[in-house]
């Protein structure tokens, strides 16, 4: 996949996700999907006269899945302790393109899911941990 952003489609970077000042294991290859969200003004909608469109659009979020191909237990208990908790919106540190560098924007988390894939010796591997977090 490239890291060439494309209009009005999802792409993804390779790059270190950091959620309230605590650096992320490493995510899969691909694992952090971006999708640009146009937010519209309250005038939106559509023409009762003319069927059209109307309204501006102020502002563009972003939305970002992260996936981990596996995770082990201490790494599953600190990406599930920071994002499935009871916090509405908690700092992300992430990147864009490479030209912009690193920004910090707030976010909240969807639901988590994952498949336990094996729990021997006490250790659990967890696969397809998955995650999307939404800008504020």
């Amino acid at each position: 996949m490239s890291n060439k952003i494309t209009k009005g489609k999802s792409y993804f970077i390779s790059t270190d996700i950091i959620i309230r000042n605590i650096l992320l294991p490493t995510l899969a290859k691909s694992g952090c999907q971006v999708t640009p969200y146009k937010l519209w003004s309250g005038n939106a909608g559509r023409s009762s006269i003319t069927g059209l469109s109307t309204g501006d659009i102020v502002a563009i979020k972003y939305g970002l899945v992260l996936t981990w191909d596996v995770l082990y237990d201490d790494d599953f208990d600190l990406v599930d302790s920071l994002v499935n908790n009871l916090i509405s919106y908690f700092p992300v540190t992430w990147c864009l393109k490479k030209s912009q560098g690193y920004r910090t924007d707030n976010f909240y988390a969807s639901d988590p899911s994952w498949t336990v894939e094996s729990c021997v010796n006490g250790v659990t591997k967890y696969t397809g941990y998955t995650v999307t977090l939404t800008m504020q």
